[in-house]
């Protein structure tokens, strides 16, 4: 159920180790870092008024709003309005707040804080070292202004290995060339919390697929005496009393993969002992269509026709053979 999103441009082009790099994050008194401004409004703008000074392993973070939700932590998801700038001039580089141009992708507005060599979501890149650190502890609701430079955004080993190969002079930015990074923080999602279903628990109908459950885990569904799926459908098994699950979220979910309907189990997130973040503008049709709406906190069981699922074509590298119809129980464990 994986789709691949496109990161910001610099994410992409900084796939690079920065996890060795000491980083000593300096914090403002609050709310400024001087030199730059940032306008209010719906669209906000970064002014620099002068060229902000900030060393390599010295990142600078000024909360300019405080949330009052949770904390972010490392290995957490985090969802962030943001805007990328040029640290000497001000010029905006990347911005989530622009529409993309016609026949690109949307840049990522999810982000995981886990190194990006690291990053186990294909939905959710991971940052730089240097961003993690100065985002560490900040709270849901509130607005951040980073300055860092470009080593330690892009990573000590990218510029030693462009010397190395006598390319310094044609890479974008210096070393010691700054980056701001404004963001707005939406919400989080504590990777270490319990992802086991709670709520009112509801009887299968006949001729559904049902679960098999052993412990906390969801092995396979048993689909002895289901009937052929005519239409897509979504099955309560235990309905959550959490949020309400929207049709552009991102859905945090441990899930099992099976032709239906008591045949291979081609996916398991069980298995991989840890959920899995979809956006479901970015998923097969039965699953985008059929959890919205549901409750954060829910088991459900989802049916799919061929057509809304892989279709003709099959999936799965193979393991999902041409139309054929699937069903998944899907744990919801928390939406962005």
């Amino acid at each position: 159920m994986r789709s691949k999103t496109t990161l910001g441009v610099f994410i992409l082009v900084a796939v690079v180790i920065v996890a060795s790099l000491a980083f000593f994050v300096t914090r403002d008194d609050g709310n400024a870092i001087p030199g730059v401004t940032v306008s209010e409004g719906d669209v906000p703008k970064i002014t620099v008024d002068e060229p902000v000074e900030v060393e390599t392993g010295d990142p600078k973070v000024a909360t300019l709003k405080e949330g009052d939700g949770r904390k972010v932590a490392k290995g957490d998801y985090f969802r962030a309005n943001y805007i990328f700038a040029d640290g000497k001039t001000g010029e905006e580089l990347e911005s989530s707040y622009e529409a993309p141009a016609e026949g690109t992708p949307a840049s990522s507005r999810v982000f995981e804080m886990t190194p990006m060599d690291e990053a186990t979501s294909q939905s959710a890149p991971g940052l730089p070292g240097g961003l993690i650190d100065a985002l560490s502890d900040t709270t849901v609701g509130s607005t951040v202004l980073v300055a860092l430079t470009a080593e330690d955004f892009f990573g000590k080993e990218y510029y030693e290995q462009a010397e190395a190969q006598g390319a310094l002079d044609q890479v974008q930015y210096a070393k010691d060339d700054i980056l701001l990074f404004y963001l707005d923080v939406e919400g989080s999602i504590d990777v270490k919390a319990d992802a086991t279903p709670e709520g009112k628990k509801t009887k299968l109908p006949a001729g559904v697929p049902s679960p098999v459950v052993d412990g906390d885990q969801v092995t396979k569904l048993d689909g002895a005496g289901a009937t052929e799926p005519v239409a897509d459908g979504v099955f309560p098994v235990i309905t959550g009393d959490g949020a309400t699950v929207e049709a552009d979220d991102y859905v945090y979910a441990n899930y099992v993969g099976q032709l239906y309907p008591n045949g291979e189990v081609f996916d398991s997130s069980f298995e991989r002992d840890a959920p899995a973040l979809f956006p479901l503008t970015g998923v097969i049709p039965c699953w985008a269509n059929e959890l919205t709406g549901q409750k954060v906190g829910s088991r459900v069981v989802l049916t799919c026709t061929s057509e809304s699922a892989y279709g003709p074509d099959g999936g799965g590298g193979g393991t999902i053979p041409p139309n054929s119809p699937l069903t998944f129980v899907v744990d919801i464990v928390a939406v962005l």
